[in-house]
C-alpha cells in the first residue's frame, strides 16, 4: 500500500473530508490541530491512501511530540477524549497500519498511539496493544427536550438545576478574554483539588482563537462572583463537554448541572443528535455516577498503542492523578501550580 502525507493545517481538502465522516469530531478539526501546534509546538499530519489532487477516502491524523521526558511518538490526538481513524473497515485500518510501521516518517519513534472511536474498540492486531481503557458517555438528543430533562436524577440533578435558578445565578456565554480568564481561574482551584496542574492558560485562549464559534465557555456567576465554568466544543453532529471547574464553597448552589443543562438545550435546539460527555476513568466513579445521573450512556473506549521498535520499552506516561505529586501540587500557590502545568503538559500529549 502507497501512503502519502498530507498537513491538515494547509491542506483544502480536510474540512470537507471531515464533513463526509461520520467518525470525525471536534477533535480532528483544524482548529484543535492548530491550537496543539501553536500551545506546545506538536507536528499535525495525516496519513492517507489518496494520492494529492484527488478527494480524500481515508486518513489517520497524528501529532507529532518530541519529548525527552516521555520520547518520540505519534498520538492521535494529544488531549483528545477521542479520536477515531477515519477509514470505512477494519480491514483497511489494518492494511494502512501495517504500512504506517514501515513509514520512513515513523520508523525511528517508539510507538503511536490511536485514542478510540467506537468503531474499532476490539480492534487487536499482532502489532499493537491495548494501552488504556476508559468509559465514555454519550447523551441522545433525539427526544423531546422535556423527555431529557425527565431523564435527569430527580435530586441530585433536577433539584440543582432548580436550587441554581433560585438563587438566580447568571450565566454567560461565549469565547471572549474575560470568560476564559475566569473559566481558568476555577480549573486552576478544581485541578489543585484533585491534586493536578492545570493545562496552561495559553491552551484555552489558543483553543477559543482556532476554534471560534465551535468553542463556548459558559460561566455561573452569583452577582459578579464567577462559581462554576463549562468549556464545550462542537462539530457538525454533536456538542463535547470538555472541560468544567467550580468553586467547592459553591458547590450547593448547582452551578454545574445548571450550565450543563443549558448547553443540552442549546444543543438540542441546534438540532445536534448527541451531548458528548467524555470519557471516564474506570477508577473515577463519582465522575462516572454524575455523568449517568444526567441519563448519559457508556460504552467502553479502548486506546491502542502499536509497538514499532520492540526491543524499545514504552517511555513514561505521566500520570501523576495516580502518584504521591497529588499532595504536592494541592500545597502549591496558585502561580506555581499554573507554573508546573506550562512546564509539563507539553510532554504528556
Amino acid at each position: 500500500m502507497t501512503l502519502f502525507e498530507i498537513d491538515p493545517l494547509t491542506d483544502s481538502r480536510w474540512p470537507g473530508f471531515l464533513q463526509q465522516q461520520a467518525q470525525a469530531s471536534a477533535f480532528h478539526s483544524t482548529g484543535w490541530l492548530r491550537a496543539l501546534a501553536t500551545t506546545y509546538g506538536y507536528s499535525p499530519v495525516a496519513f492517507t491512501t489518496t494520492p494529492h489532487g484527488s478527494p480524500l477516502a481515508d486518513a489517520i491524523v497524528f501529532c507529532e511530540i518530541q519529548s525527552w521526558l516521555t520520547g518520540h511518538r505519534f498520538v492521535s490526538l494529544p488531549f483528545a477524549d477521542h479520536c477515531a481513524p477515519l477509514v470505512n473497515s477494519e480491514s483497511e485500518l489494518f492494511a494502512l497500519l501495517s504500512t504506517l510501521r514501515i513509514h520512513p516518517r515513523v520508523v525511528g519513534s517508539r510507538f503511536f498511539e490511536l485514542r478510540g472511536g467506537a468503531k474499532f474498540t476490539d480492534f487487536r492486531p499482532d502489532f499493537c496493544s491495548v494501552s488504556a481503557t476508559y468509559v465514555h458517555h454519550k447523551l441522545s438528543l433525539e427526544p423531546r427536550i422535556d423527555e431529557i430533562f425527565e431523564g435527569f436524577h430527580p435530586s441530585c440533578i433536577r433539584r440543582a438545576i432548580r436550587r441554581a435558578e433560585r438563587e438566580g445565578l447568571r450565566v454567560e456565554c461565549g469565547g471572549s478574554d474575560s470568560l476564559v480568564s475566569e473559566f481558568f481561574r476555577l480549573q486552576l482551584q478544581t485541578r489543585r483539588r484533585h491534586g493536578l496542574p492545570p493545562q496552561p492558560l495559553e491552551w484555552f485562549k489558543n483553543l477559543a482563537s482556532t476554534m471560534g464559534e465551535n468553542l463556548q465557555v459558559r460561566v455561573a456567576f452569583q452577582g459578579d462572583h464567577a462559581v462554576a465554568a463549562i468549556l464545550t466544543l462542537t462539530d457538525s453532529h454533536t456538542m463535547i463537554y470538555k472541560y468544567g471547574a467550580s468553586e467547592s464553597r459553591s458547590h450547593s448552589l448547582g452551578g454545574v448541572p445548571l450550565l450543563m443543562w443549558i448547553a443540552i438545550q442549546e444543543a438540542k435546539a441546534a438540532n445536534l443528535s448527541e451531548f458528548d460527555f467524555g470519557r471516564s476513568d474506570l477508577s473515577d466513579s463519582s465522575l462516572i455516577q454524575f455523568k449517568e445521573r444526567f441519563g448519559a450512556l457508556r460504552t467502553p473506549l479502548s486506546y491502542h498503542r502499536l509497538f514499532l521498535q520492540e526491543h524499545l520499552t514504552a517511555p513514561v506516561r505521566v500520570r501523576a492523578q495516580n502518584s504521591p505529586a497529588r499532595g504536592f501540587f494541592r500545597r502549591l500557590p496558585s502561580p506555581i501550580l499554573a507554573a508546573f502545568g506550562r512546564m509539563l503538559y507539553r510532554h504528556m500529549g
